[in-house]
Parts: structure tokens; C-alpha cells; sequence
């Protein structure tokens, strides 16, 4: 072949011509354009090529390894590496090919070449993966922290690049418990590449999780010393201060962060002022990015919220209506929803039924219409529709979750699991059916039954951690906490970022069923993510309480109280933080107040609490 004699621009254009003749479900030949632009150094294409054939399927494992591979050879060692990681975590045995042919040195460059062709469905390529990033990724994986750094400290060679080994090595010792071995190493890192911001980050994060805000400054302003305009800096920066209630130096890295012109840049900004309940500034911020970006959806989405916010509905609905000639996918639910946000159900209606016109018979708008007249009230209608949708899709189990829906409403939970039992009769492995069976069976009391569908759920669709999230926020509910932080550590090593398990295993952790420090930790990372979300704001100031820094605990707490007035847990750890800061009177009333506002979790422990207070006040 073209390709084993080494014509890599033949080879190229040989299978540029069999992607083209081919479905575009059959991704062989993509996978080689891939690598061989990779190889002729070509790295842009070979990275909008692997994310072509990651889109059209994410769990191929060699697709990461390429996009991994370009990106470290553009020096964007984070992003690789996150593709190095998502390869293992597709295909384990990968590293263990990789063994037997052999290591290559990272620092050195040296690549084995690849010998595979098309006819054997393109076989591992070592030619396209940094082994020995990939072999310690897999380590760590494997919890075999001491093998990850000797296999990472072989690779170093006095080059440039040790910055990235050293960093990773820092990782290793972090996960390890290792704690000032890895902070020696991460300013090893610095000194070799200053230029190379991950350790300044891992540095701050280090410091900012035990409490020393200056040291994290510290670092952040290293890395704006160097990149005034980097985004990740200023906005984590403006985070610390403001979580700090440094809010006016907070406002100002804020406005850096805005003047990027980036994307993220204005909505970090605009978020700020809406968090505010400043609307008048965030929607000046969100016109300044329509007019900088103009195709930019996230940003006429969020500008569209904010006048929902404000009941401003028509103002809403003409930016929603400008994003459809953007993006009329995601334009689309956002106008069903703002004209019931203002009741307009037939506006709504008639925006299906226009839509409906050139589907006819979509599956997705006739459950959208079925819910719009459920929210008008209409059941009898919805019912029909939902019916039509059986009928007009006998054999998949979508029409009886709609149908199930309409139950549900109807407050008749036993028609609803009887909807979706004959849904899964006759397709047994659809996900939605069986999540809602599992929540079905849950509000029902049948806890091991819904439970036993979640780990089936889970063993069926390995990367599906809505699953596994479901169930351990059922063992949560249970009192069941061990098993609860187990299944959040699950879902943790598969989605790292995933807010909701990082924000509940916080909350755990700070209870008890862990460590506080890994509770600030966890809490902090998800503040990171999300730092406009009330729920998060009131794990993490109840975090810092449980960390005896009362100070942070009350700015955060009191931030969470403006976002959420009527959330009575808010309200609950706001008292524990008044309590402890000195203030009994702001205590008793908050405490007060959440009891007032009804049921929550810990409603007999706020109970207990405010007899307690009472008696040592006669």
C-alpha cells in the first residue's frame, strides 16, 4: 500500500476518495487521514479531523489518542492529555499494546511508525500517542500512584517539555497524598517553563483548598504577568476575590476578563452583573458580545434569559427569534418556552404545528406540543397525542414515556408505570423508559427494585453516568452515605467535571463521610464550574463552615441566600454561619425562617437546634 511505503500525500488522497465514497457512519479511513496529517505535521486538519470522527462517534479510542497526539504537538499539553485520559478510559487493554512495542521518549520526539492499513480496520498506532503520558494516565487510573511518577521521571531529559512531565508527576504525588513532594515538583515545573501555566493553576488550587488566598493570588497574577489577557486567570482570579467578598477588585478582573473579547471573557462578566440582579450592565456586556461575535449562541441564549428574568417577554422573543437564523435547533425550544413563560399556549402551539409542517410526524415536536397542553391544562389533548405517537411508532418505547408524562400530570403514578412497562415490552433497552421506571419504582418506596435498574442501566451503557448518579442520590436519600459517595466517586472518574456528583460528594464529605479538606476540594472545583449557581454557592459556604473558615462561610452563604430566598437549606446553614460567628440573633431568625418555608432535609435537625437555642436564652 501507499501508506507502508511511506507515500504519506498518495496515501492521503487514496483515502480521502474511499471517505468520500463511503457512509459516514464508517470512520477507517477518516481515522488514517487523521493520522497521516498528524504525521506530516499538518496538526490544525488532523485535529478538526479526529473531532469530525469523535462527533460522529465518541468512543473510539484511536480518535482520541490522534487529537490527543496533535494537540501535545502544539504544546497544548492540558488538552491532550484530557484526550490521552478519555482514551484509556474507552479501551484499558490500548496502554498495554503500547507496552509491548515499546515506550518512546517524549522529550527526545521519537515515534514509532505505524504499520497498519485500512484492510485490517487500522490497527493501535504508536506513532500517534505519547506512551509514557498515556501508561501514567492509565497508573493513575489504577490508583498505582508511585508507578505513574517513575514511569513519568524516566522521561525526563533537561528539555523544555520536563515542565509537562513534572507537572504530572506533581498530579501523581497529589493523588498520593504526597503533598509538599508534588508542590516541589510543580515549582520545578515553572522553572523550567515558565511559560507553561498548568502549575501556576495546580499551585493556586493547592493553596486556595487550604485556606492561603494570597499564595493563590499569587499565582494567578504569576500567570498575568506573563499573558495579561489570559481568560482562565483573570476569571479565576475574580472568583477567588469575589468568594473572598473582595468583590469591587473581583468586578475589575471581571471587566480583563470581558475586554478579551472572548466568548467566555463577556459571559463571565455578564453573569457577575446578573448575579447582582445588576441586568441593566449584564445586558449592556451581552450587546457588546452580539456586536463583537455576532454568531456567538451561548451569548444571545443568556441574553434571552435575562430578559425572561425580567418578564420582559417580547424583548426575549426577539432574541430568540434573531438566534434562529443562527441556530434554529436551539432558537426553537427556547421560543416554545418564553411563550409560556408569558401563557401564550396557543402561540406556542401554533409555532409546533409550523414547525411540524415541513417533519411531519416528528416524534420530538408532538411531545413538545403534548407538553404545552399539558401546561395549559389540556390532558384530554395531550392524551391524544401521546396515543397517536404509540400508534404511529408501534415498536419504540418514546410514545409511552410521553404517554407516562401525561400520567404523571394526571397525578395517576400506576398508569404511568403500567404506560411505561408495556413501552419496555417492546423496547426493552430504551434508557429514558427505564430511568423513569427507576424514579417510578423510588417515589414509590420500591427502592431495591429501582436501584437493580440503575446498575443495569449503567452495566448496558458504561459512560451513561446519569445512572450512576441517579443511584447514588437514591442511596443518599436512604441514608445509605457510604454507598451514596461511592457511586459519586464513579460518576467523578468518568466525568470529572460533572457538577452535580462534585457538588452533592462536597456535601458529604463535609458531613463526615470523608475528608473536610477533600470537601473544600471537591467544593471549590465545582464553584469553579458554575460559580452563578445557588445550590453550589450554599454547598461550598457550608464546606468552608465545616472547615472553620466562618468568614468565607458567610459571604458565600449570604450570596447563596440573594440567589435562593426561598430555599430553606440556604437559609438553615446561613443560621449555622451566624451561629458561629458570634450573631445569635441573625441565627435564631434564620433559622426561623427555614423552618417557616416547609419541608427540607434537614428540617428535624434545625428543629432540635432552635429548641436548644431557645433553652440557653431563658
Amino acid at each position: 500500500s501507499y501508506y507502508g511505503k511511506g507515500d504519506l500525500e498518495m496515501s492521503l488522497n487514496w483515502f480521502q476518495k474511499t471517505a468520500d465514497l463511503a457512509a459516514p457512519s464508517f470512520v477507517q479511513p477518516r481515522l488514517m487521514i487523521a493520522m497521516i496529517l498528524l504525521k506530516q505535521g499538518r496538526l490544525d486538519d488532523s485535529i478538526a479531523e479526529s473531532k469530525r470522527i469523535i462527533k460522529i462517534d465518541d468512543s473510539i479510542a484511536m480518535a482520541h489518542n490522534v487529537l490527543g497526539s496533535a494537540y501535545m504537538a502544539k504544546g497544548m499539553y492540558e488538552a491532550g492529555m484530557k484526550e490521552f485520559d478519555r482514551a484509556v478510559k474507552i479501551d484499558p487493554k490500548l496502554v498495554d499494546v503500547y507496552i509491548k512495542k515499546g515506550l518512546f521518549n517524549i522529550s527526545k520526539g521519537r515515534f514509532k511508525e505505524a504499520e497498519t492499513e485500512l484492510e485490517t480496520s487500522v490497527q493501535i498506532a504508536p506513532d500517534v500517542l505519547n506512551t509514557r503520558l498515556v501508561l501514567a494516565a492509565y497508573y493513575m487510573r489504577q490508583k498505582e500512584y508511585d508507578k505513574a511518577v517513575d514511569t513519568l521521571k524516566e522521561g525526563v531529559g533537561n528539555k523544555k517539555t520536563d515542565a509537562v512531565l513534572y507537572n504530572y508527576i506533581a498530579a501523581a504525588l497529589m493523588a498520593g497524598k504526597k503533598f509538599d513532594d508534588a508542590l516541589e515538583y510543580l515549582y520545578k515545573a515553572k522553572g523550567v517553563d515558565p511559560d507553561f501555566f498548568a502549575p501556576y493553576f495546580n499551585i493556586a488550587t493547592y493553596y486556595a483548598v487550604r485556606g492561603n488566598y494570597r499564595k493563590a493570588t499569587d499565582e494567578y497574577k504569576g500567570v498575568l504577568s506573563r499573558d495579561p489577557g489570559n481568560l482562565k486567570a483573570n476569571i479565576k482570579m475574580a472568583a477567588l476575590l469575589e468568594m473572598t467578598g473582595r468583590d469591587r477588585e473581583a468586578l475589575n478582573y471581571y471587566k480583563k476578563a470581558g475586554q478579551t473579547k472572548t466568548p467566555g471573557g463577556f459571559m463571565a462578566l455578564a453573569n457577575y452583573y446578573i448575579q447582582r440582579k445588576d441586568t441593566g450592565k449584564a445586558l449592556g456586556v451581552l450587546d457588546e458580545a452580539i456586536q463583537t461575535i455576532p454568531d456567538n449562541v451561548p451569548v444571545r441564549v443568556l441574553k434571552g434569559k435575562v430578559y425572561l428574568s425580567e418578564k420582559r417577554f417580547e424583548d426575549a422573543l426577539s432574541v430568540f427569534e434573531d438566534l434562529e437564523s443562527i441556530s434554529p435547533q436551539r432558537a426553537f425550544p427556547l421560543i416554545i418556552n418564553a411563550y409560556i413563560a408569558n401563557r401564550e399556549y396557543k402561540e406556542a402551539l401554533r409555532k409546533i404545528e409550523d414547525k411540524q409542517k415541513a417533519t411531519p410526524g416528528n416524534p420530538e415536536l408532538m411531545a413538545e406540543a403534548v407538553r404545552v397542553h399539558l401546561i395549559k391544562g389540556d390532558f384530554d389533548k395531550a392524551m391524544e397525542i401521546a396515543n397517536r405517537l404509540i400508534k404511529q411508532k408501534p415498536r419504540s418505547a418514546y410514545g409511552y414515556t410521553v404517554l407516562a408524562v401525561v400520567y404523571m400530570n394526571k397525578k395517576n403514578p400506576d398508569k404511568a408505570m403500567e404506560a411505561l412497562k408495556k413501552g419496555l415490552s417492546v423496547d426493552s433497552r430504551n434508557v429514558k423508559a427505564r430511568m423513569m421506571q427507576a424514579s417510578l419504582y423510588s417515589r414509590r418506596g420500591e427502592d431495591a427494585r429501582a436501584i437493580s435498574i440503575y446498575k443495569d442501566i449503567a452495566k448496558d451503557n458504561p459512560g451513561y453516568v446519569q445512572a450512576v448518579f441517579a443511584e447514588g442520590r437514591l442511596y443518599d436519600q436512604m441514608g445509605r452515605k457510604k454507598d451514596s459517595v461511592e457511586k459519586y466517586r464513579q460518576v467523578l472518574e468518568v466525568a470529572e467535571n460533572y457538577v452535580p456528583a462534585l457538588n452533592n460528594l462536597a456535601y458529604l464529605y463535609a458531613e463526615g463521610y470523608g475528608s473536610r479538606a477533600d470537601a473544600l476540594k471537591l467544593a471549590l472545583r465545582a464553584y469553579s464550574l458554575v460559580p452563578s449557581n445557588g445550590n453550589v454557592m450554599d454547598t461550598l459556604g457550608y464546606v468552608f463552615l465545616k472547615n472553620d473558615k466562618v468568614d468565607e462561610a458567610m459571604k458565600m452563604l449570604e450570596k447563596a441566600a440573594l440567589l435562593l430566598p426561598a430555599n430553606p437549606t440556604v437559609r438553615y446553614h446561613l443560621a449555622l454561619a451566624f451561629r458561629e460567628s458570634g450573631n445569635a440573633g441573625a441565627a435564631r431568625e434564620n433559622l426561623e425562617r427555614a423552618i417557616a418555608m416547609g419541608s427540607f432535609s434537614d428540617e428535624a435537625r434545625a428543629r432540635s437546634l432552635l429548641d436548644k437555642w431557645k433553652g440557653e436564652e431563658r
